[in-house]
């Protein structure tokens, strides 16, 4: 029902799927199975789209409000509290906002447990979390992703380093400069090795051990004295 409808909406496949967080390939099925179910032809593509038939119109209001009772029945019995897992840097530094906004909206709190995108991973596949907020996304079947949102990966460094003075920096100087901020399990090391073209393990990173907490300030500390020349800091 919720493919017929975004297809309906959209007057796209490409974007009802976008939309969905699955395939192309999934949104046709699925409305295949529903006008099997019906016996009727609902919406016909051509060149320039697709667009709803006499009998896709004509069932178009009766789904909205199957999908609308549908969701209102779901909701009959889910009282406990949402239940959200974020990576070290999205629970940190960008989700407060949203939480306190979601609160005064919805009237409830949520559950929030920060932790490393693997752990963060592995919880929502076991059911202890309801959404996850991440920096990747393995691709796992039998779950929903989306873009949330993108920030700049920006380099950290001492006012009298020579990147200091540089509006930016190339691939060969980040593969040969000891940075902070892009361990493995991170956001930011998984760009970093695909940016380099490297494995996780062969980035240049160094001075943090997998048991001490993240933060910014001990990054600068590890910095000043000397144990690092960089920090990449990936803000999303």
């Amino acid at each position: 029902m919720a493919s017929f409808l975004a297809i309906a909406r959209l007057g796209s496949f490409r974007m009802a799927a976008r939309e969905l967080g699955i395939s192309q390939g999934a949104i046709s099925q699925q409305l295949q199975k529903l006008e099997r179910l019906l016996g009727v032809r609902l919406i016909e593509r051509d060149p320039q789209g697709c667009r709803l038939t006499v009998e896709g119109r004509e069932f178009e209001s009766h789904a909205g409000n199957l999908q609308r009772l549908a969701t209102n029945a779901l909701n009959t019995f889910r009282q406990r509290r949402l239940a959200i897992g974020a990576s070290s840097n999205i629970g940190t530094y960008l989700l407060q906002p949203y939480l306190r906004t979601y609160g005064d909206q919805v009237g409830e709190n949520v559950d929030l447990q920060i932790h490393r995108n693997p752990v963060v991973a592995e919880m929502l596949a076991n059911g202890d979390i309801d959404v996850a907020l991440m920096e990747w996304w393995d691709e796992r079947p039998g779950f929903v992703s989306r873009v949330w949102r993108t920030e700049d990966i920006v380099a950290i460094v001492a006012p009298d380093h020579p990147w200091a003075r540089m509006p930016c920096v190339n691939r060969a100087q980040l593969s040969q400069t000891p940075m902070l901020g892009g361990e493995s399990g991170t956001g930011t090391g998984r760009l970093l090795a695909e940016y380099l073209d490297v494995e996780l393990a062969a980035l240049p990173v160094g001075g943090k051990r997998p048991t001490d907490p993240p933060g910014l300030k001990r990054e600068i500390s590890a910095m000043r004295s000397g144990e690092a020349e960089a920090a990449s800091r990936s803000r999303c």
